[in-house]
């Protein structure tokens, strides 16, 4: 800060309110924070928790789609592939539709969590 002070008489009381001023100024000390809004993070979250959701789902795609090597596994063992493959993808079938209600009751409870939030935010 740059103070203008003048060396007459005349500007005394004025030159020393201006030197108190600048003395004031100087001691004053900022502490930055970095505004988050709490909402912003939870969506952030959620949709971070969503795209790990997806990708773990096309694992579980691919791994129930594309594996012919487990029919050849069958095929060798001399059972029926298609008997036994309708029974490991129904049984991995019935374990996603466990998984996935589960996630949808916990995507209901942070829904509403994030509502919640936002309301605070509002008010």
């Amino acid at each position: 800060m740059i103070a203008c002070v003048s060396p007459a008489d005349i500007n005394r009381e004025e030159s020393l309110n201006t030197l108190r001023y600048a003395d004031r100024a100087r001691r004053i000390k900022n502490k930055p924070i970095v505004n988050r809004d709490p909402v912003a993070a939870q969506l952030a979250a959620l949709r971070q928790q969503i795209a790990g959701l997806r990708a773990e789902n096309a694992v579980f795609k691919q791994a129930l789609g594309g594996d012919a090597s487990a029919a050849a596994m069958f095929a060798a063992a001399g059972t029926t592939a298609q008997g036994c493959a309708s029974e490991a993808l129904q049984e991995a079938y019935d374990d996603l539709a466990i998984r996935c209600n589960a996630l949808e009751v916990d995507n209901a409870k942070q829904k509403m969590e994030l509502v919640n939030l936002y309301l605070k935010c509002i008010c």
